[in-house]
């Protein structure tokens, strides 16, 4: 039997989330994410609401957002994939340039010719299953295919082999406590309450103060 109006409580709940994805210190979760995932979130956050949950007999926040990030991936001369970003980050260099005192061709051909390569290997790729790719490597949800933004010719394992960069937007969660501790991002796919056990080794406060974080045991 209701006693309250339900509308009344997801109205204000609504406030409170709200309020604490506005309060959140961004460049502490800009951090935060790169230190989870390996990559770089651009441009603002979008908040997608989220809500009050239970983890662990807690009672937690669950801060949505959507938001774009950049990535890398690696393929070899033969279409073969390598890896992403971070994944390849040891074994692909942008080749050594040393040059001499000797010209014996046009650079700005080709500079112009490697971007048309560069380019026509992008325009080759799947897409959609490169997100799939994406979404599998770092679990998070991608949303549509990516995009293409540059590449490069580089070393691979001593090979020659191409960068592609790539951005993609997409959704993730952040899971707070009542004091406006970091606990963990949440999987976007899974109710919270089915999340990993939070570990209890600490938390980091994302109140922004002074413009800076503060650890607290």
């Amino acid at each position: 039997m209701a006693i309250l109006n339900p509308d009344t409580i997801n109205k204000w709940e609504m406030e409170l989330i709200e309020s604490l994805a506005a309060a959140l210190d961004v460049r502490e979760v800009r951090n935060l994410f790169q230190d989870k995932y390996g990559l770089r979130l651009k441009e603002n956050l979008e908040s997608e609401r989220g809500g009050i949950v239970a983890i662990n007999n807690r009672i937690v926040y669950e801060l949505r957002f959507k938001a774009i990030t950049s990535f890398s991936i690696v393929i070899d001369r033969f279409g073969n994939f390598q890896g992403f970003g971070g994944t390849h980050a040891q074994d692909a260099v942008n080749e050594d340039r040393p040059g001499s005192d000797t010209m014996l061709s046009d650079p700005e051909v080709i500079g112009r010719k490697e971007k048309e390569l560069i380019n026509a290997i992008a325009s080759g790729l799947n897409l959609e299953g490169l997100g799939t790719l994406f979404g599998k490597e770092f679990k998070l949800q991608g949303l549509g295919d990516p995009q293409f933004e540059s590449g490069d010719l580089v070393v691979f394992k001593g090979q020659a082999g191409f960068q592609l960069n790539f951005e993609t937007p997409l959704n993730f969660s952040i899971v707070v406590d009542r004091n406006g501790n970091y606990m963990r991002f949440g999987d976007i796919n899974q109710p919270p309450a089915a999340a990993d056990k939070v570990a209890d080794t600490g938390a980091l406060n994302l109140a922004p103060d002074d413009g800076s974080s503060q650890s607290i045991p």
